[in-house]
């Protein structure tokens, strides 16, 4: 018919669908006479609530490539106007905004570079005891910050929270090579060299020990650049941001530093220190009793190789008993709950089931502590489908206020988890639906077999087995329920005698019961479906399948249970397959803490990884059937693998790097002692604060094997230049550790105060990193105390008895500036 000749949906009752015998002969049959045509809505399959209340979502997503905060800000900006357009009284709630995480979570690292500025700025003042010398140095962060913004806008990188922790947790490194260069010239300022010849010399003394430390630092980032998988994604920005930062301030230490050291530590300024100032009295005490220490521990060389392999040992034994995971879980103040009714529940009924959790979970969180309760209930379609379980399922979606307010997000969700264990008919899992990381819980178990039947089973004991274990709060098994389902088998060789299609009776008992689009209506510049199905009276009753009509090659109309078995059953929920091969799923989540045999232990997925797959491999398996150990936990092993391989690589890049710049290879050796010295302090730090190693841990690591080493490089580079002045190895590096005590220890303590607000895991976003900084700080601290008598003791073992291949440099060191080896100096 014409589009134009049916004015309302009346007049599709006046198609003809046939002809009919009457009084008259054939007459024509009208599709108003055998069939209801109805202008109403389809039937419901999904509910969607606010608190309590009926909405509708709508999401807006970013076009690629473009700024989230930027287009967040667009649309909340919009909506006081879109509000004003519409006629109806509307009102609005934003359930999730990702700009909200994105701002705090910058702004947190932002204030925590800003207070490691801060404190280094007062680090340096104590030390040296002078405003302008502190000013100069504290001055080289935001030259070096802001050149690294430039830097990074001309590589096409974007400023997010990974390449922004870099930055964070670069502070405390960037004013390291400025503390060496300057302090070196503050002291021979303070010896009476003019303020030109002090920048110079002082200067040219340390450049090849900064470069090279620098150097060192840069290095162990570059296997990580070629890490695979997750690992690889999450930190390439940050250590790509961090090597930029690094190679920025080795060029300010070099350049700006001395210049403005030059024009600030004039003459007349440096008359007008206090010379009772001039020395930090409690760090001359220090370098005193450090001075007789060392000389004590060069004369008993095996007191302090003894001690040192006893602590390593030590440290190893105590490593292997510290708890693991892949990343630690911040508190993103949102809350997930999954709600299953029975399966083969209509929409109501789910609705029913849901509403009994939501009240469960207002109980649980207080409205200060939430900003409201959204539920969706049902199965949706387009992209929505793909995260729908069916009309028996809903997912309930809790923001929380900040983390600051209210106790923390683990144990809002071990309270809704021991609530809703009274809700009957339900089945709850407190999880999200997906997991950003790529995973499912902290271990998807993928059983790989065809029979659907033994599979189910298979998956249901070992969902048991894992329930069993007390580190286990959650097991969630795909085939755990099965589906009411109609299962219709055809009797081909009947079919074909009839000359009926397969294909043509199961289309028939699709539409009849699913329905199908026969059309569409156009009234008013809208089109609406036209759907046509059985009526709902003949579409609840399984007898109503066994009657439908099949219509034969020869127009004969026969019933389907004469040409077909109809039988009801159970079966899956859906069918999963991977790599072609039928596939079901038991994901398992684990508890932060458990108790057992009264004792409290903490989340480690690592050793509960070797515990599954012991179990596993004793496990009888059927024939047929294969295991594959996914989720976090295979992030979490292959990560763990290639960062180890990563940290390795970086040793050796490290002992090169530190090889071409001295021209030999014992020396470097020397040196690479810190990188275990390091690891020492790192296993005690997570021991002594009970926080789990994750892979930002680990990244932190990494970093120590480029820091560690840069004390011992400066030290030893002042050794050798002692050397070329005639002294002896036990001599000159008696001296040299003397003189280079205070830049070891101002660069020291300012990394370490740099990185402890970050370390302390306050505010959105930081529990990410806090591992990473925990690393830096336990390993530093250990290094640099070991490192003062560790390397010296080294030096004198190793070190050649004649110093060949030391490049000319400009000394810095005047006859008689440096005290002998026995001074309490």
């Amino acid at each position: 018919q014409s589009r134009g000749k049916y004015q309302s949906v009346d007049d599709i009752g006046e198609v003809l669908v046939g002809m009919k015998t009457g009084p008259m002969g054939a007459e024509p049959l009208r599709l108003k006479e055998v069939a209801e045509i109805r202008d109403g809505f389809r039937e419901e399959q999904r509910v969607l609530e606010v608190d309590h209340e009926p909405t509708i979502w709508l999401f807006v997503r970013k076009q690629s490539g473009e700024n989230t905060v930027k287009a967040a800000q667009s649309v909340i900006a919009s909506l006081p106007e879109i509000r004003r357009d519409i006629v109806a009284d509307v009102e609005y709630k934003i359930l999730w905004d990702q700009s909200q995480f994105i701002n705090a979570s910058l702004g947190n690292l932002s204030q925590t570079a800003l207070m490691g500025v801060a404190i280094s700025f007062f680090v340096l003042l104590g030390f040296l005891r002078s405003f302008r010398s502190a000013l100069i140095v504290a001055t080289a962060i935001p030259v070096s910050v802001i050149t690294t913004f430039f830097v990074m806008d001309q590589a096409d990188m974007t400023l997010n929270i990974i390449s922004l922790a870099g930055l964070a947790l670069a502070v405390g490194l960037l004013v390291d090579n400025a503390i060496v260069v300057l302090e070196n010239i503050f002291r021979l300022r303070e010896k009476g060299l003019g303020a030109w010849e002090a920048a110079i010399q002082g200067a040219g003394a340390v450049s090849t020990a900064v470069t090279a430390s620098t150097l060192t630092t840069i290095s162990v980032f570059v296997p990580i650049l070629f890490v695979p998988g997750i690992a690889g994604v999450m930190f390439f920005d940050m250590a790509v941001t961090i090597c930029f930062a690094l190679a920025v301030s080795l060029i300010v230490a070099l350049t700006f530093i001395p210049l403005l050291a030059s024009r600030l530590l004039g003459d007349r300024y440096v008359k007008k220190i206090n010379p009772s100032a001039r020395r930090f009295r409690p760090f001359k005490w220090l370098r005193g009793h450090y001075g007789r220490a060392l000389d004590w521990s060069l004369k008993r060389r095996w007191v302090v190789g003894v001690a040192t392999g006893s602590v390593i040992a030590g440290t190893v034994l105590l490593a292997l008993l510290l708890p693991t995971e892949f990343m630690t879980e911040g508190d993103d103040s949102f809350v997930f709950v999954q709600s299953e009714a029975p399966v083969g529940s209509n929409i109501t009924e789910a609705h029913e089931v849901c509403d009994e959790v939501v009240s469960c979970i207002e109980d649980v969180i207080p409205p200060a502590n939430r900003k409201m309760v959204a539920l969706d209930v049902g199965m949706g379609e387009g992209f929505a489908a793909i995260f729908s379980e069916g009309v028996h399922a809903g997912t309930i979606r809790v923001p929380l206020v900040s983390s600051d307010k209210r106790r923390s997000k683990a144990e809002i969700e071990e309270a809704i988890r021991q609530r809703v264990k009274d809700v009957p008919g339900a089945k709850v899992v407190v999880r999200p639906p997906f997991d950003m990381m790529g995973g499912a819980g902290d271990l998807e178990l993928l059983i790989r077999g065809h029979d659907l039947k033994i599979s189910r089973a298979l998956g249901l004991a070992l969902k048991q087995k894992f329930l069993a274990m007390p580190e286990v709060s959650e097991a969630v098994y795909s085939m755990d329920d099965q589906k009411p389902e109609v299962s219709i088998t055809f009797d081909r060789p009947k079919l074909a005698s009839l000359g009926i299609p397969a294909s043509s009776v199961g289309s028939a008992v699709s539409t009849a019961f699913m329905g199908r689009l026969a059309g569409r209506y156009s009234e008013g510049g809208e089109e609406y479906d036209i759907k046509v199905r059985y009526d709902k009276v003949y579409r609840m009753d399984v007898d109503e399948i066994r009657r439908m009509p099949v219509v034969s090659a020869q127009g004969s109309v026969i019933p389907l249970m004469n040409v077909a078995r109809v039988v009801e059953g159970l079966g899956p929920v859906n069918i999963t397959r991977q790599d072609q091969e039928r596939v079901t799923t038991l994901v398992v989540d684990l508890k932060d803490t458990y108790q057992v045999d009264g004792k409290t232990k903490r989340k480690d997925l690592g050793g509960f990884i070797t515990r599954t797959n012991e179990m596993l491999e004793n496990y009888p398996w059927p024939r047929g059937f294969t295991y594959h150990v996914g989720g976090s936990a295979e992030d979490f092993m292959t990560s763990f693998k290639y960062l180890g391989l990563a940290f390795a690589v970086s040793i050796l890049l490290v002992f090169m790097v530190m090889a071409s710049q001295f021209e030999s290879l014992r020396q470097p050796f020397i040196i690479i002692v810190s990188v275990p010295l390091a690891v020492v302090g790192v296993v005690v730090m997570f021991t002594i604060t009970r926080v789990t190693i994750d892979m930002t841990a680990l990244i932190g690591v990494i970093m120590l094997v480029g820091i560690a080493v840069n004390n011992g490089i400066v030290m030893i580079d002042a050794a050798n230049q002692l050397r070329t002045e005639g002294h002896g190895r036990r001599e000159a590096i008696a001296q040299a550790s003397r003189l280079r005590l205070r830049p070891v220890l101002m660069t020291s303590i300012t990394t370490i105060l740099a990185m402890v607000p970050l370390a302390l895991g306050i505010g959105e976003g930081s529990a990410s990193w806090m591992g990473m900084a925990m690393s830096v700080i336990g390993g530093l601290i250990a290094a640099t105390f070991l490192t003062l008598f560790v390397v010296p003791t080294m030096y004198t073992l190793f070190a050649s008895r004649n110093l060949r291949n030391v490049p000319e440099r400009i000394s810095g060191f005047e006859q008689g500036s440096i005290p002998p080896a026995t001074s309490s100096e």
